[in-house]
C-alpha cells in the first residue's frame, strides 16, 4: 500500500472518531491498545486488513471504506462478506488476541488506581502531619 494511502486511512479514522465523538483513549480502550498507538493509527502508520477488521469488528466500521474511501462509513454492523477470518482457528487466534488487549486495558487501569491510591495515601500523611503542627 502506498504511503500516502495510510495518510488517507488516517483521515477517514479521524473523521470517523469525530462523528463518534470519541476521544484517543476511548477508541484505545475499545481497542485494547494503548493510545500511543491510536496516535499512529490516526498519523500515518502503515494499515493493514487485519487492522481493518478488528475497526468494524469493535467499531462497525465499513473496512472497504476505511481502505478506500468507498461506501458508507458505517456499516451498522460488522461486516461479514469481506475480511471475514478463513478458519475457525484464525477466529479464535483473533479473539484470544482482543482478549490480551483487553486485559492488557484492564491491568493498566488497576495500576492506574493503585498509583492514584498511593497518591491519596501520601497526600492523608501529609495533611495529618499538617495538622499535628
Amino acid at each position: 500500500m502506498p504511503e500516502n494511502q495510510y495518510f488517507e486511512i488516517s483521515n477517514r479514522l479521524k473523521a470517523y472518531i469525530k462523528a463518534l465523538g470519541l476521544t484517543q483513549q476511548d477508541v484505545a480502550a475499545r481497542l485494547g491498545v494503548t493510545q500511543v498507538a491510536v496516535n499512529k493509527m490516526l498519523n500515518g502508520k502503515p494499515f493493514g486488513k487485519n487492522q481493518a477488521l478488528k475497526w468494524n469488528i469493535v467499531f462497525g466500521i465499513n473496512p472497504n471504506w476505511l481502505r478506500t474511501g468507498e461506501g458508507e462509513m458505517f456499516t451498522g454492523k460488522p461486516e461479514t462478506t469481506k475480511e471475514k477470518p478463513k478458519s475457525e482457528n484464525e477466529t479464535i487466534s483473533y479473539l484470544i488476541d482482543a482478549n490480551k488487549g483487553l486485559q492488557r486495558t484492564i491491568d493498566n487501569q488497576a495500576e492506574i488506581i493503585k498509583r492514584l491510591q498511593r497518591i491519596i495515601d501520601n497526600y492523608k500523611a501529609i495533611e495529618s502531619l499538617n495538622n499535628k503542627n
